[in-house]
């Protein structure tokens, strides 16, 4: 579990990859981490508390490795209608029709890319 407030205003946060051991995140857990942008969720997850990654204004990916998204109120993730949502492979209709998660900017499964990118080699 992670406790409430464990990363509270903790400004240089700029992304976190939840240990798979964690299956619950309290309220509050990331509150006003103004810097996360990315969060990686585990499968293991089975609750969101409120505002866990409220103030969370620079947030632009939420990856979830659960198949079926946990309950999650309107104050969960509040920058989320400017984020991009990963989810795994056949669980995108049940994010899509989840509610609050149906609010992400984007919802890919994963091996979606986002958008063409071009990769150079070393001259």
């Amino acid at each position: 579990m992670l406790s409430k407030n464990i990363f509270d205003n903790c400004t240089g946060l700029v992304s976190v990859a939840i240990p798979k051991t964690v299956t619950s995140i309290e309220k509050e857990a990331f509150y006003n981490c103004n810097s996360l942008a990315t969060i990686a969720l585990p499968s293991n997850v089975n609750s969101i508390g409120s505002c866990a990654f409220w103030n969370c204004n620079n947030l632009v990916e939420v990856v979830v490795e659960m198949e079926r998204p946990v309950s999650i109120v309107a104050n969960t993730f509040q920058n989320r209608s400017n984020a991009i949502l990963r989810v795994p492979k056949g669980s995108k209709e049940i994010y899509e029709a989840s509610t609050y998660w149906n609010e992400f900017k984007k919802i890919m499964e994963e091996g979606e890319n986002l958008s063409p990118s071009l990769t150079f080699a070393d001259a």
